[in-house]
């Protein structure tokens, strides 16, 4: 068993009980501090929207050890992770497969078709838990 197992998935609407550690530990390049202020700041937004998920991952205490954040796209659809983190001690190389089983459930269950996500971590790591990497690229330009 390992220590992931102990965490469980709560759905909430809102981030006010994430840390924001969680956020800000995270390798991903858009979310600089100004986006983790706003994240926070129109915290309400999240509640009013239908198509936006968030799940916290607890500990058997009840503390926030993760955060599962997804979104419905209707055009596509497809469930789009635009977030995951979980703390440091809980990484232990299984939280992604049972997160990944998780949203599976959940986008047959909303009769959606795909599952999108975009990661900093090496692709043989999710492709290992069944993921394709596409050609898709991101790209940004600063206006």
């Amino acid at each position: 068993m390992s220590k992931s197992d102990e965490l469980t998935l709560i759905r909430t609407d809102t981030f006010e009980n994430v840390p924001r550690k969680l956020f800000e530990d995270s390798a991903d390049e858009l979310l600089d501090k100004d986006i983790i202020d706003r994240i926070y700041l129109y915290n309400q937004a999240f509640k009013q929207d239908p198509l936006t998920m968030i799940y916290e991952l607890r500990d058997k205490d009840g503390r926030v050890q993760g955060v599962l954040w997804l979104v419905v796209n209707v055009i596509v659809e497809a469930l789009d992770g635009k977030f995951v983190a979980v703390s440091p001690e809980y990484r232990d190389g299984t939280v992604l497969k049972k997160l990944t089983e998780f949203a599976e459930h959940l986008a047959r269950a909303l009769e959606l078709k795909k599952i999108f996500a975009t990661s900093q971590m090496d692709t043989e790591f999710w492709q290992s838990f069944g993921w394709q990497e596409m050609k898709t690229r991101t790209l940004v330009r600063e206006v």
